[in-house]
């Protein structure tokens, strides 16, 4: 699994951290309408995620696998960001998600563009306002 020197593979190779986040993208799970967690640990035994409503649960390699746990970038409130969201910063300044990866996001305020990453996020309390869904997620 890559435990190691604190961090962990996702079910699909991507590098995971503690205080990244994961989404499920098997149908187990998936089907059961998860929503993304946030990894409070990792240690040589698995990841231990923290899920709404859910006491601390550790997912070993396998288990990341058979749910499909992703990495993904998402607001302060731990909703997914999306390409074409209408976010607002903590000051209440608006902007607009142009692009996002598994561990950065590229957010548009006022025709400038930033990348930011998932600390940034959680630092200036960023949050989707709005889905302007155009069937398009991040990586």
């Amino acid at each position: 699994m890559g435990a190691s020197c604190g961090t962990a593979t996702d079910a699909y190779g991507y590098t995971i951290e503690v205080d990244a986040w994961v989404e499920p993208t098997s149908t187990y799970g998936g089907e059961w309408g998860w929503k993304a967690a946030r990894v409070q640990k990792i240690s040589d035994n698995g990841v231990t995620l923290e899920w709404p409503g859910w006491n601390p649960v550790l997912y070993g390699a396998k288990d990341i696998k058979y749910y499909g746990l992703k990495r993904i970038m998402v607001d302060k409130k731990g909703t997914k960001l999306m390409v074409n969201q209408s976010i607002k910063g903590a000051a209440g300044s608006k902007g607009v998600v142009t692009a996002c990866g598994d561990k950065e996001a590229v957010i548009a305020f006022n025709n400038e563009m930033r990348t930011y990453k998932q600390q940034d996020i959680d630092y200036y309390g960023i949050v989707v306002v709005q889905s302007r869904s155009c069937g398009r997620t991040c990586a």
